[in-house]
């Protein structure tokens, strides 16, 4: 009996270290539905395979416990191939990529992005799935988690001006 209980307490810590201690993502149409009954912003992670600067976000900015933390209980997330070949539904409209192939855009990627292509990118979109804004370009924790307060908290409405919410912020993380 002694061993048995051994046993399972030990594949129970392994099973816990070996989960992935990411970001929730998800699909575009679940996080549609997500927001329909339990509203949230949506963040939206335009990504390639072949970007750089997308890797080191990923493996930085994605990775760092204050920005999992925050983006999965204050946000949905989807991660999504700026090039994928697959169509989506979002808002009763299908998006296709025109041409699948090396490089190529996708049509929901063009649209939301307004046709200004550059990888990584993020776009939030409010709970009724509007947009809110597009943020291009690698950005680090402390700087992203800012941004992630910033439009959750609406402090665009008061103070539109990110340079300055930003000399005020105080972040959690320490660098």
């Amino acid at each position: 009996m002694r061993q048995l209980l051994l046993l399972l307490f030990f594949s129970m810590c392994i099973s816990v270290v070996g989960q992935d201690a990411g970001v929730n993502w998800m699909t575009v149409e679940r996080a549609q539905s997500e927001a329909r009954w339990d509203p949230k912003p949506i963040l939206v992670y335009f990504y390639t395979h072949w970007c750089g600067w997308c890797k080191k976000m990923d493996e930085g900015t994605f990775r760092h416990p204050v920005i999992v933390n925050y983006l999965n209980q204050n946000y949905y997330c989807v991660k999504f191939n700026a090039e994928t070949p697959d169509s989506i539904l979002f808002k009763r409209t299908l998006f296709r990529n025109q041409n699948p192939g090396a490089r190529s855009a996708h049509d929901f990627t063009i649209f939301l992005l307004q046709g200004k292509m550059g990888y990584p990118a993020c776009v939030v979109l409010s709970p009724e799935l509007e947009p809110l804004t597009a943020v291009r370009g690698y950005r680090r924790p402390k700087e992203f988690e800012a941004l992630l307060y910033f439009l959750k908290n609406e402090h665009y409405i008061g103070q539109p001006n990110f340079d300055e919410y930003l000399k005020t912020f105080k972040s959690s993380i320490v660098e």
